[in-house]
C-alpha cells in the first residue's frame, strides 16, 4: 500500500470519525484540528505526516494551556486529535474503543502524551517505556513529587528498589533500561536536569543504604 500524502492522511482520518457516527459538533471540532495540522505542514513545505511538526503542534499547545490562553478540555482535545493522527499514520486504524486512561497530573500527562507522540523508538518499545513512565510519574506523585523539576538519583533509586522488591529478576532488568531511555528521552528535551547515567550502571536490586 502506498503511503499516504498529508491531505489524503488528514481527510481519511476525518472520514473515519464520521462513519462512526461522533456528534456533528466534534467531528467539526476534529476537522478544524486537522485543518490546522495540515496547514501547519503546507507552510513548512512538507507534503507527508511530520512527526517534528507534529510534537511543534503539540508545544505550541502546551505553551498556550501553560500561559492560560486555552482551557483545559481544548488542549486535552488537541492533544488526543494528534494523538489519533499518530496512530492512524501508522496503522491506518483508530481503535475508537480505548480505554479511558486515568489522569496522574496535567504536568505528568503532558509529559506522557510525549513519550506517547515521540517516534525515536518502534511502537513496542515506545509503549512499554509509556507504560513504565506512567508508573514511575504515579509512584513520584504519590511520594509528593508534583514535578521533575527537582529529581535527584536517591528518588530514582528508591522508586527502582521498590519494583525489584515485586518484580524478577529479568523484570526489573527491563524495567531498568526502559526508565533510562525515558529519563535520557526527558533530560534531551529539558524536562530534568540529570541524565541519572552512573546510577542505571549498578546491578538491581540495590540496597536501600
Amino acid at each position: 500500500m502506498d503511503k499516504l500524502n498529508i491531505s489524503q492522511l488528514v481527510t481519511q482520518m476525518h472520514e473515519a470519525f464520521v462513519e462512526k457516527r461522533y456528534s456533528t459538533d466534534s467531528t467539526r471540532k476534529i476537522h478544524r484540528t486537522l485543518m490546522d495540522i495540515l496547514r501547519l505542514h503546507f507552510r513548512n513545505g512538507c507534503g507527508f505526516y511530520s512527526q517534528n511538526l507534529i510534537e511543534s503542534f503539540v508545544g505550541a499547545a502546551n505553551e498556550r494551556f501553560e500561559n492560560k490562553l486555552m482551557s483545559k478540555t481544548h488542549h486535552r482535545f488537541l492533544l488526543k486529535t494528534a494523538s489519533y493522527l499518530k496512530e492512524y499514520n501508522e496503522t491506518s486504524k483508530i481503535r475508537f474503543g480505548r480505554k479511558t486512561v486515568k489522569p496522574v497530573s496535567e504536568y505528568y500527562d503532558r509529559l506522557l502524551e510525549s513519550i506517547h507522540l515521540y517516534n525515536g523508538w518502534t511502537p513496542k518499545i515506545q509503549h512499554h517505556r509509556y507504560e513504565v513512565a506512567k508508573t514511575f510519574f504515579k509512584w513520584l506523585k504519590s511520594k509528593g513529587h508534583e514535578t521533575l523539576q527537582e529529581l535527584d538519583e536517591a528518588a530514582v533509586k528508591e522508586h527502582l528498589i521498590d519494583c525489584a522488591s515485586r518484580l524478577s529478576g529479568s523484570s526489573i532488568d527491563t524495567v531498568s533500561r526502559a526508565l533510562k531511555a525515558t529519563l535520557l528521552f526527558l533530560y534531551d528535551s529539558d524536562h530534568v536536569k540529570n541524565r541519572f547515567g552512573r546510577l542505571f550502571s549498578f546491578t538491581f536490586p540495590l540496597s536501600a543504604e
